[in-house]
């Protein structure tokens, strides 16, 4: 009957809910330059620097969401630093961040699954030529990677994706996950992880916006991906779509 009854008891109880905002949060546009671009990510904030709108509503959506709005989310940069609440993690900073656009930018959306052009990044046949890497309490700096700034040996390098120009992009990954991600900075179809790889792993480079031309130096992004044992295959699969039906271009004041 004890049992019973501390069982009962237990099932009347709420269960624990996760933090739904920052405490405290700065938004305010900027104008791009080249350099100063930072990604953290912790338990005591989230920190973007000339992060565009896109990438942000993508960080918000994660689940194999792809975007559908107007096109200046692709054309605006903005600075965000917020404080995450006690006990939060990682885990939360979507749900956290879909919270901010609809409080800052007024963001009205809808969800909705449609037949799509997709790739899937898959492991080629030979097996991935993968790194491993470990995750400090600092990541390595942004744009790790290039012939000018490496990464530490066995450090994971940040997390971001960058286009130099309408050809030329680079990427820095320590997951499959952000490594699909990323590449869908550069390619015309949204990118799902198929590879089935758990784990992180230090992966950079620079490439071509495409899988088969060269035309300024850099490798082919197909060319890329090859050394590190991985390649997009082309699919059409149903994919879930944030639609944007209306935002405020510019965030409510801080």
């Amino acid at each position: 009957m004890l049992v019973a009854g501390a069982a009962a008891l237990l099932a009347q109880e709420p269960a624990p809910t996760r933090p739904l905002s920052f405490e405290v949060a700065s938004v305010r546009p900027v104008v791009w330059t080249a350099g100063h671009y930072r990604r953290v990510e912790d338990q005591s904030r989230v920190e973007y620097r000339q992060i565009s709108l896109l990438t942000l509503i993508r960080r918000a959506y994660p689940d194999d969401f792809d975007v559908l709005g107007p096109p200046w989310i692709r054309q605006g940069f903005y600075d965000v630093v917020a404080k995450m609440p006690a006990g939060a993690t990682k885990d939360d900073i979507p749900g956290m961040l879909q919270r901010m656009l609809k409080e800052r930018f007024h963001f009205v959306t809808h969800q909705e699954s449609r037949m799509t052009k997709v790739y899937d990044l898959v492991v080629e046949k030979g097996g991935p030529k993968l790194q491993p890497c470990q995750v400090g309490d600092e990541p390595a700096q942004p744009h790790a990677g290039s012939q000018d700034n490496p990464p530490a040996t066995g450090v994971c390098p940040s997390n971001h994706a960058r286009t130099f120009d309408e050809t030329t992009m680079s990427v820095t990954a320590s997951t499959m996950t952000e490594l699909a991600r990323d590449l869908r900075t550069g390619t015309a179809w949204p990118v799902l992880d198929k590879t089935g790889l758990q784990g992180n792993f230090n992966i950079a480079f620079e490439c071509e916006q495409d899988l088969g031309k060269t035309t300024v130096g850099l490798p082919s992004m197909a060319s890329a991906l090859d050394k590190f044992g991985l390649k997009l295959e082309a699919t059409r699969e149903p994919l879930e779509y944030v639609v944007i039906d209306s935002a405020d271009r510019v965030p409510t004041e801080n």
